[in-house]
């Protein structure tokens, strides 16, 4: 995030990381824990976490998709082959992801 036209934080860029790396499972643990105790069980949701020196920190969670206007789901599509849109249509649908 960087400043720009009067706003302290617009985003320039977003990276994917791999999974198993140590960071990503403590922030899955904690996104579960925070769903778990939000009680959002069924459909998408959308977090910011930042990893600190004492742990993960929940910064938001919404229960929406990811990425508001969409650019990043050609990205996301390309790289890992779903989002979670059509994640969540395939559930819906009870699609050949979930087979």
């Amino acid at each position: 995030k960087r400043a720009v036209n009067g706003a302290k934080f617009v985003n320039f860029g977003l990276r994917l990381l791999d999974p198993s790396l140590e960071v990503c499972q403590r922030l899955f643990e904690c996104a579960e824990k925070v769903l778990h105790a939000l009680q959002i069980g069924d459909g998408p949701a959308h977090m910011k976490l930042i990893d600190t020196s004492e742990g993960p920190a929940l910064i938001n969670v919404e229960s929406c998709c990811h990425g508001g206007a969409g650019d990043w789901l050609k990205i996301v599509q390309e790289c890992v082959g779903y989002t979670q849109v059509t994640l969540t249509l395939d559930v819906y649908e009870n699609g050949p992801l979930f087979d």
